[in-house]
């Protein structure tokens, strides 16, 4: 994360939405000492789209939380920005992530929420101590 992103993330509070409650590569499987595979995605969507997408969002995160690997999958609003919608995904490996994204609700709910995007960031984060 850049200095100018880190601000970002202190000028922008984000909580959790309401929900029901959890292309092919090569990845390597992590040694069981390893942290697990964890990430952000910040989504600037066109304004007045986010209802649309988290409409769907309980459906999504029902399946993927029952999915192999799956240790977290959360949707966040952002208080002071509408228009913004951020997902933090934790997984036991990159494998199991790789593995989500091949599953069919996966391929659907992004082809779904694609059109409302302006940008997309995605952070890998460490959760190592």
């Amino acid at each position: 994360m850049t200095a100018g992103s880190a601000s970002r993330w202190k000028t922008s509070p984000c909580r959790p939405t309401p929900a029901s409650s959890p292309p092919s590569t090569r990845y390597r499987r992590r040694s069981a000492d390893e942290p697990p595979y964890k990430f952000i995605i910040a989504i600037e969507l066109h304004p007045g789209t986010r209802s649309e997408i988290l409409a769907r969002a309980p459906e999504v995160q029902a399946a993927t939380r029952a999915g192999p690997g799956c240790l977290s999958y959360n949707f966040f609003t952002c208080t002071d920005d509408p228009d913004r919608l951020v997902v933090v995904e934790t997984w036991k490996d990159e494998a199991a992530h790789a593995s989500h994204m091949e599953q069919d609700h996966t391929k659907r709910f992004i082809a779904f929420h694609e059109q409302f995007h302006r940008s997309l960031t995605f952070e890998t984060i460490n959760t190592g101590t």
